[in-house]
């Protein structure tokens, strides 16, 4: 992935990527870090009027429900055939993905 500006927080990285185009995520998402999730997630879709958008979630050790139902929210509203694309969660947020049926949410892609 290209990689663009981002935020660090000491708990989060946020990170732009350019191909593809979205973030890179890496660290814990709870109630101190979901503003700052929120407020990328708006950028992100504010930005990029069009195509996929990716999430590379491979270095995101914890994620609380509501960073998920961000996430989710965005693939929701997004709309045009556009898809939020999920990459490389854990196994738990897998599984919370499924269990909360978030998994086959409209214009979610869960990869990897």
């Amino acid at each position: 992935m290209s990689e663009q500006s981002g935020l660090d927080d000491g708990a989060l990285r946020i990170v732009r990527t350019a191909r593809p185009p979205g973030l890179s995520l890496a660290g814990e998402i709870d109630d101190v870090t979901y503003p700052a999730l929120v407020a990328a997630l708006e950028g992100l879709a504010g930005e990029c009027a069009s195509g996929d958008l990716h999430l590379d979630l491979s270095r995101v050790g914890f994620c609380d429900v509501a960073g998920l139902r961000a996430m989710v929210g965005l693939a929701e509203r997004l709309g045009d055939g556009r898809r939020v694309v999920l990459h490389a969660p854990a196994a738990p947020l897998r599984t919370v993905l499924r269990v909360v049926g978030w998994d086959d949410a409209r214009g979610l892609v869960v990869d990897g």
